[in-house]
């Protein structure tokens, strides 16, 4: 009878279990919504088309992309990790909302609230200058940097850009004196380099990619681990002694207390994403790198960032959350 009774209790629990973990068990069994915190046509929006066709086939399910901008990509960023944790919402993020806005604004999430499922790569910073312009290589430039202090102006994409961050790493590294010039995005940033209003620009390969090919600019140097497949013959600044690195890196983000079952189908369909030959194509075309993380290495990269980022958006003297 004792045993008749202790079954009988236990039951409830073990249907609940049952119940809980079928979900996670069988996904996906629906459309998957597929968040992308920018406009159609940027980066990011195209990392996530070219992944939305790759997963479908992978996942056996229709990937929905929606665009949600606004908010310096806070907005989608925020809908995906607040959003119900079965697998169903995921986003493909950035660096921005999870490196730089968090010490400049107040945000409904912190690094608690999410799982970076994947780091996917990164959409590193080159430094470009004019195809006329009289330095030959990077190091040639830099020498004439140190002595004409705070005369060479390099346009960014604007105050707190990773543009911008590189170039204030930069200085600080080869104790050097740029003139840093924000631009409302790379396109006048260019316009204002072939015009000879600026000297240099730190923007991303694909960026400057038209120009280069035409002849009418020059990269001297990327802001990366390794040399950048559009640019061969540009140094990595680490090969010239200065080991540093910015761009942004894009991540697969699911809400905190999704099913690690869950969590896992999710990661292992990205990186099979990653190693297709679509992704490859892709990747290659942009000159994006990419570069896989797990993720305890992306949270670890996550962490990093955001301590490095505030430390310089504070030296800058950015207007930060209260």
């Amino acid at each position: 009878m004792r045993r008749l009774i202790t079954a009988a209790l236990a039951l409830p629990v073990m249907l609940a279990l049952a119940a809980g973990s079928a979900p996670a068990a069988s996904y996906p069994t629906k459309p998957i919504t597929l968040l992308i915190p920018w406009p159609a046509g940027g980066i990011t929006d195209m990392i996530g088309r070219t992944f939305a066709k790759v997963l479908s086939d992978i996942l056996g399910q229709t990937i929905v992309v929606v665009n949600r901008p606004g908010g310096a990509g806070t907005i989608a960023t925020s809908e995906c990790i607040r959003a119900r944790p079965d697998g169903y919402t995921t986003c493909i993020t950035a660096a921005g909302p999870l490196t730089t806005q968090p010490h400049l604004s107040d945000l409904p999430y912190s690094t608690e609230d999410y799982i970076p499922v994947i780091h996917l790569g990164n959409n590193p910073i080159v430094l470009a200058v004019r195809a006329d312009a009289p330095w030959p290589d990077v190091r040639a430039l830099l020498s004439h940097v140190r002595e004409n202090p705070g005369k060479v102006r390099v346009g960014h994409h604007g105050a707190g850009s990773f543009g911008h961050l590189g170039l204030i790493r930069l200085q600080q590294d080869a104790k050097i004196t740029l003139t840093p010039v924000p631009f409302a995005g790379a396109a006048p940033a260019v316009t204002a380099l072939l015009g000879g209003h600026i000297e240099a620009i730190a923007v991303h390969p694909g960026e400057v990619w038209a120009q280069a090919e035409a002849g009418k600019a020059r990269v001297l140097a990327v802001f990366q681990a390794k040399r950048n497949s559009r640019y061969p013959d540009a140094p990595t600044f680490r090969e010239i002694g200065h080991d540093i690195q910015a761009g942004v890196f894009n991540v697969v983000l699911l809400p905190k207390g999704t099913p690690p079952e869950i969590v896992r189908t999710v990661h292992d369909a990205f990186k099979k994403g990653l190693e297709s030959q679509a992704y490859q194509d892709f990747a290659r075309e942009f000159a994006y790198e990419i570069e896989y993380l797990d993720q305890g290495a992306a949270r670890k990269k996550i962490a990093a960032c955001l301590e490095q980022n505030g430390e310089l958006i504070r030296m800058l003297g950015l207007p930060t959350k209260k």
